[in-house]
């Protein structure tokens, strides 16, 4: 059980595609009882009720997605609600959004941040793709997104986020869960430092 926190807590699930982020979100969401927002489910919702016909109209609704997650999150933080936050955060473009979270409202993070080897995370990527299980709008089976996934975790678009908050790092493949999940709530119960 999680002790009643004076501020709201967002564990920040972050980490390369198919690293297996939301199956750990939806995870520690229901040992935790937060609510778990994730970008891919907000964009899946968006490309069932709006058009879209390739990966550039793909594109556009995943940065609305961004856009609404963000949103999402300082409408949780402001009513005083810990949350889970799942999504393939980039390392650089997205730590400033949560600095700027944490100017306007008080909050803490843990980040919990799922990788593997990059052998094991194409592996694993093209798996899903091929499984046919995922949103179609995605573009998963593109070879030119597969392509963009290699050079984007060669350039570490997925690392850690800068963010302030303990950091809890792994291969969720191989973690002991219920070892994982005294850690985030260890982490989650330490007062602000």
């Amino acid at each position: 059980m999680v002790t009643q926190q004076p501020w709201p807590v967002v564990v920040v699930v972050s980490g390369p595609p198919a690293a297996g982020k939301t199956t750990v979100a939806q995870a520690m969401g229901q040992a935790l009882g937060f609510p778990v927002l994730s970008k891919d489910d907000i964009k899946e919702t968006l490309m069932d009720n709006l058009a879209w016909t390739d990966r550039a109209s793909s594109m556009a609704l995943g940065k609305a997605a961004i856009d609404l997650l963000f949103r999402w999150i300082a409408v949780e933080i402001a009513a005083k609600r810990s949350l889970i936050a799942e999504m393939n955060f980039h390392a650089h473009l997205d730590p400033p959004k949560f600095v700027a979270l944490r100017k306007r409202m008080p909050c803490r993070f843990v980040q919990v941040h799922c990788t593997a080897p990059k052998d094991v995370l194409i592996e694993r990527y093209q798996t899903r793709a091929a499984s046919g299980a995922r949103h179609p709008g995605h573009f998963d089976d593109a070879t030119e997104v597969q392509g963009s996934i290699v050079e984007r975790l060669d350039q570490g678009e997925w690392a850690p986020l800068q963010i302030a908050g303990p950091l809890i790092h792994g291969d969720p493949a191989v973690w002991d869960f219920d070892r994982i999940l005294s850690e985030l709530r260890t982490a989650i119960d330490r007062p602000e430092d």
